[in-house]
């Protein structure tokens, strides 16, 4: 494992893939924005938090009030939250899979879900049993797709995206964004 922030090309095609956070029809600038899931989200896709660190979920919290704990206010703030964001989920990445040994595109995989997802048990469950490749790949590519029990094609395309990148690497991995029209 490295002690350097995931690769310049991992921070790029997270950007791209979350996008920038802007204007609505309610406030100009940088505002936060629901994700499938129903929780307010900022700058590239980042949960907005209480002062006490509590999600804010849509049906808690409006969105005055994730306006008001919004810490984004330039594209400069939503980039080093971004970083900062990255930097915690590889560190905790790196501790769920300790002393296995992954290479650095597969830690990158595992911090994009985690970065969409949050962490998943059974995902790394399945990575620290050795479990054959087809039965991570399938459980990879068939949980965390859906929001309010549809499935979203969006979804769909970053656990394949995230699945080749884990077991292939960026080149296969960057095709799957291409093919789907993605990037």
């Amino acid at each position: 494992m490295t002690d350097l922030i995931c690769s310049n090309l991992f921070a790029e095609t997270l950007a791209k893939l979350e996008g920038l956070h802007t204007s609505t029809p309610e406030k100009e600038g940088f505002t936060p924005k629901k994700c499938p899931a129903g929780y307010w989200t900022e700058g590239y896709g980042v949960i907005v938090r209480t002062e006490s660190g509590k999600a804010m979920h849509s049906e808690k919290f409006s969105y005055e009030d994730a306006c008001l704990y919004s810490r984004v206010r330039t594209k400069k703030d939503a980039l080093h939250l971004l970083l900062q964001s990255i930097e915690f989920f590889k560190i905790s990445v790196e501790r769920r899979v300790e002393g296995l040994n992954l290479r650095e595109h597969q830690i990158e995989a595992l911090v994009f879900h985690a970065y969409n997802c949050g962490f998943s048990n059974t995902l790394y469950r399945l990575i620290r049993d050795n479990s054959d490749n087809s039965t991570i790949s399938k459980w990879w590519t068939t949980h965390y797709v859906t929001a309010h029990g549809m499935q979203l094609r969006g979804l769909a395309i970053r656990r394949q995206f995230e699945c080749t990148l884990y077991f292939r690497d960026w080149n296969w991995a960057i095709q799957v964004l291409h093919e789907n029209n993605v990037l």
